[in-house]
């Protein structure tokens, strides 16, 4: 049985090297690996972690490597990436894991020649820490916060330093997961009541039909999620939904749908009486909405593969577009 942090390599590996999105990515490894709740939740705090401190973990190994990085085989970076996560960001990994683990890793995915150097350049960071360039430096807060320099040079531009920093900030660790009740099959005191009872902690979400929960595990996993009682979305899509204005009867155009939310929760606000067309340009992509549709038991979401791009002549009549 593979460990936690061989899934993770394999999500990261395919992330970084095969332009896996990265939920999908995570997703597949821990469907397909059956990992326990515990388990599961390390995976996913491994891989968003190191996607999330990629840029400071990068610097942390420049430090270290007489080469750069991009000469390594692919499968070491990762397994190199991992290790400094653990050792700098993950508080309950003990360091001699982190290191020895990492080891073990190199030794399992063909990368045994570079074990002593994992091993030296590990414990290397270990000793020294989180280091950062001088205040000063052009990259000091990109690096910081691992954030790309002309998305911080343009905050700064645009709301002062001060604030920049304040965005750069708050974009590192983890957000509350929001998710939108189904209203077609709950409604909001009995759902939270049952994620509840499935041991997660939950509390409203700062707009109606909407929850947060944390400390479930994988949403996956539950049976709430599995029968179709909620979906997973962030505030931000939830009110962009909300502005369409959908009502029963509607004809609604989603035209860069997948994988659905928004369009899930335009149908659950009319009722699932209309008329909803959900576009995307890639075909498999389209299997997403129509998971999503099925779970949740919306009858009124159709999918179409289209190139929002180029205009469609057969696009007419509807009286909203998303």
């Amino acid at each position: 049985m593979k460990t936690a942090r061989q899934i993770a390599l394999e999500a990261l590996n395919r992330i970084f090297f095969d332009n896996a999105y990265s939920n999908l990515a995570v997703d597949s490894a821990l469907k397909k690996n059956r990992l326990n709740d515990l388990d599961a939740s390390f995976v996913s705090a491994l891989v968003y972690g190191v996607l999330e401190r990629q840029i400071t973990i990068d610097y942390q190994l420049s430090l270290c490597l007489k080469q750069p990085l991009k000469r390594l085989k692919p499968a070491l970076i990762n397994i190199l990436r991992l290790g400094v996560y653990q050792l700098l960001f993950a508080d309950k990994v003990p360091e001699s894991a982190a290191i020895n683990e990492s080891v073990k890793l190199t030794k399992n995915n063909g990368c045994a020649y570079a074990s002593a150097l994992t091993n030296a350049v590990l414990r290397q960071i270990q000793k020294a820490g989180l280091r950062l360039p001088e205040e000063s430096a052009p990259d000091h807060y990109s690096i910081k916060y691992s954030c790309p320099s002309d998305f911080f040079d343009a905050w700064r531009e645009q709301y002062g330093e001060g604030n920049a920093i304040g965005i750069a900030s708050s974009a590192l660790g983890r957000p509350d997961i929001f998710v939108r009740v189904n209203t077609r099959k709950t409604d909001i005191g009995s759902l939270a009541d049952k994620l509840a009872s499935e041991g997660a902690d939950v509390k409203n979400g700062p707009i109606p039909d909407s929850l947060s929960i944390l400390d479930c595990g994988s949403v996956e996993r539950m049976e709430t999620f599995r029968s179709g009682l909620f979906h997973v979305q962030d505030i931000a899509s939830q009110l962009c939904a909300a502005a369409v204005g959908a009502v029963p009867g509607d004809r609604i155009l989603d035209l860069c749908s997948a994988p659905g939310g928004k369009a899930f929760t335009v149908a659950e606000a009319a009722d699932d009486d209309c008329e909803l067309i959900c576009c995307d340009i890639h075909e498999h992509r389209l299997a997403l909405i129509k998971g999503g549709a099925e779970r949740l038991g919306l009858k009124s979401i159709k999918t179409m593969q289209n190139d929002a791009s180029v205009a469609n002549p057969d696009f007419n009549g509807f009286d909203k577009v998303l």
